[in-house]
C-alpha cells in the first residue's frame, strides 16, 4: 500500500495501519446506525469488525476472539512442558486489547446517545433517549459510566484466581 492509501492511528504508542477504503466503508456504516437498529446482530458485527481492524486483528470479526488471540500471541508458551512465566503478566496492559462485547456495547450506546443530542441540538428538547438505558448509570445524584453488563470475569477464571490466592 502506498502512503496515500493508509492512515495510521496511534494509541498507547502502538501504531495501527488501516486502509482508507476500510475507514470509508466503516464511516458509511456508522452513519447509518442508531440506537434503534443497533439491537440487530448484523449491526453489532459491523462495529465489532471495525474495532478488530483498529486493533490490527483484520481476519477476526468478533472482539472477544480478537482479545483472546492477541493475548495468546503475546503470552503463549512455546513448549507444553515450559512453565508459565507470571513475570510476563506484570507488564501486561489490558488497555492494549480491544474492549469485550459487553463493554463495547456500553461504549457504543454512550457515543450514540451523545451524538443523538448533538444531532438534535437545534431542538428545544434535544434528548430523545434516557441516559440510564444508554451506557450511563445514575448513582448518588450523578451519572457515571456503565462499563459493562454481567460478570466482570467468567466464573471459571474467578474461581481459579480465588483458588490460587488461597494457596
Amino acid at each position: 500500500m502506498s502512503p496515500t492509501q493508509v492512515r495510521t492511528i496511534s494509541e498507547y504508542g502502538v501504531w495501527i495501519v488501516v486502509s482508507c477504503a476500510d475507514i470509508n466503508r466503516f464511516e458509511k456504516d456508522m452513519k447509518k446506525m442508531s440506537i434503534d437498529n443497533f439491537s440487530k446482530d448484523y449491526e453489532k458485527k459491523k462495529v465489532q469488525r471495525f474495532i478488530c481492524n483498529v486493533y490490527n486483528a483484520d481476519n477476526v470479526i468478533d472482539v472477544d476472539a480478537a482479545r483472546l488471540q492477541m493475548f495468546i500471541d503475546l503470552y503463549a508458551i512455546s513448549d507444553v512442558n515450559e512453565a508459565f512465566d507470571r513475570k510476563k503478566l506484570r507488564n501486561f496492559y489490558a488497555s492494549n486489547l480491544p474492549p469485550c462485547k459487553s463493554e463495547l456495547l456500553q461504549q457504543f450506546l454512550r457515543a450514540n446517545y451523545t451524538c443523538t443530542i448533538w444531532n438534535n441540538a437545534h431542538l428545544k428538547n434535544p434528548a430523545t433517549y434516557q441516559p440510564e438505558n444508554n451506557g450511563w448509570a445514575f448513582e448518588n445524584d450523578k451519572y457515571h459510566f456503565k462499563w459493562f453488563e454481567g460478570d466482570q470475569l467468567p466464573s471459571n477464571v474467578s474461581d481459579s484466581l480465588k483458588t490460587q490466592s488461597s494457596m
